[in-house]
């Protein structure tokens, strides 16, 4: 396999990892720190000149650049209209939609009742449909082999996450599962690749391990949560935008790495996984705020992304419309 390749792969991963960190901080917290940014940043820039140094080519800084202002700016363009039609309502209808985003205690979620019961049961048939459609359309293992593997796994983390309540097994759980699904996948286009996914995987996991103990010495989350709650207390009403800051400066950082074609692919992307993390919410939470965490959706819709699977066939779409374009 190409140097490129491989460099790209490592990096792509601890991308994901560093999404991984931030989802669960975001999960708890609904704040996106200051150092989960810069980590996301900080790999995309090194991944940009290592490629550039390694290809010779100068133009990957200009791809890099207008990922920057595409992933930065159409997150933001939305968030900016959301944010002027809320402030519209507010003063057409005089209503007070002042919309705290509360911390989530996410620990403290637990099935009450006959509602949440039925709400646990249609989330865990619908994770079993899911299991059932990826296992019949895939060729890389047995299909009733694979849907009882999964079916054990999917179970194991509920009975494990319902005894100790910690998301943090939950999600890094996901990501592995997700990750051997992506490993299957690769396997499907040429025999024995599901290897390189692993390996890749496991490297970009490790680096980025030690990133996130580096940079967590720089920063003091809960100090600067309390600011904002105490900001939002001191205001009458406090109107957002639909897309968070954080978020914002995330798809740039994604941007730059990727390039702005890849960056719309990944958006997309994004919001379908977000709507699973919206379902999961309602099905899984009986107490939901204002806001959810978006993060969570960018980490898997960017893992999509590096898969290669075409969902949809947007990203052949979206290739196709920058052809007639000339871009």
């Amino acid at each position: 396999m190409d140097i490129t390749y491989i460099i790209y792969f490592i990096f792509a991963f601890m991308m994901f990892f560093i999404l991984i960190r931030e989802s669960i901080i975001d999960i708890k917290t609904m704040y996106v720190p200051d150092n989960i940014v810069y980590g996301a940043y900080g790999i995309s820039i090194c991944y940009i000149i290592i490629q550039t140094i390694i290809q010779k080519d100068y133009s990957i800084f200009l791809n890099a650049i207008i990922g920057f202002v595409v992933g930065f700016g159409i997150p933001y363009f939305i968030s900016y209209m959301v944010y002027v039609m809320r402030k519209i309502k507010s003063k057409f209808f005089k209503k007070n939609l002042k919309e705290v985003s509360s911390v989530i205690e996410t620990e403290c979620i637990e099935s009450t009742g006959k509602k949440s019961n039925i709400k646990n049961y249609i989330f865990y048939s619908i994770i079993v449909l899911i299991t059932t459609f990826i296992g019949l359309n895939q060729d890389t293992i047995n299909s009733i082999v694979f849907i009882l593997i999964a079916l054990i796994i999917i179970t194991a983390i509920s009975l494990i996450y319902h005894k100790t309540k910690k998301i943090e097994f939950v999600f890094y759980s996901i990501s592995i599962v997700s990750i051997i699904l992506v490993s299957l996948y690769w396997n499907t286009m040429e025999q024995g690749f599901w290897k390189y996914s692993i390996l890749f995987a496991s490297v970009g996991f490790l680096i980025e391990i030690g990133l996130g103990k580096i940079l967590s010495k720089f920063y003091n989350v809960e100090k600067l949560i309390a600011e904002d709650k105490e900001y939002e207390e001191q205001h009458e009403e406090v109107i957002y935008g639909g897309i968070g800051g954080g978020d914002i400066l995330i798809f740039g950082a994604l941007g730059i790495m990727f390039g702005f074609k890849a960056l719309i692919a990944i958006l997309i992307y994004s919001c379908f996984a977000q709507l699973l993390i919206i379902l999961s919410y309602y099905l899984l939470n009986e107490n939901i705020g204002a806001y959810l965490p978006f993060v969570p959706g960018i980490a898997f819709g960017t893992l999509l992304f590096i898969s290669g699977y075409d969902l949809l066939n947007i990203q052949s779409l979206i290739s196709f419309m920058f052809r007639i374009l000339g871009v």
